[in-house]
């Protein structure tokens, strides 16, 4: 029997590509999206590898207790890769424009600098570079908040976490359609 391959969502920030909505009987929509197998998808995340220098990935695990990681990739060889890599009905939202400008290692100067650029009450998302290691498990660690006092209290959960020399992404939390 054939497995259900990966669902996926491409968004260009606001803009939804190759996102389809079919309404039942019912008169209410529901969301058939499009599968990471398929040919027009591949085509536009190469064209965006192909046009700048990264794609952030965010990867929402089917059965998994709201399990997700944002992924960064700077080639369509290895996003590829990645791809074909997921189970079944897992969710992908590839981002065309370029997300969590903020990078560093983080230090008192890192943190200055979020908290400077990040306004309070501002959702926010760090992420960082460098997988954490648990058995068999790796993962990249993330942190999501609204707050000064929950950026700093991530950003220094980080420091030297899981390498004193990882860099650390930070940004606005992407918006979702």
């Amino acid at each position: 029997m054939l497995q259900q391959p990966s669902h996926v969502e491409a968004l260009d920030y606001d803009l939804v590509i190759k996102r389809q909505r079919s309404g039942n009987s019912t008169g209410s929509m529901h969301m058939r999206l499009t599968s990471t197998t398929d040919k027009g998808f591949l085509e536009t995340l190469e064209g965006w590898l192909d046009s700048q220098s990264e794609t952030m990935v965010l990867i929402r695990y089917s059965h998994a207790a709201g399990n997700k990681s944002f992924e960064f990739f700077t080639s369509f060889a290895a996003l590829s890769e990645r791809l074909h890599q997921l189970r079944p009905k897992t969710c992908i939202t590839a981002f065309r424009r370029p997300q969590l400008p903020l990078r560093g290692v983080v230090d008192d100067g890192f943190i200055d600098v979020c908290l400077r650029n990040i306004p309070d009450g501002s959702e926010f998302v760090v992420v960082e570079t460098v997988p954490r290691t648990t058995g068999q498990y790796s993962w990249f660690h993330d942190e999501a908040g609204e707050t000064h006092k929950e950026l700093r209290e991530s950003l220094e959960a980080s420091r030297g976490s899981p390498s004193p020399s990882a860099n650390i992404l930070l940004g606005w939390k992407p918006v979702l359609m």
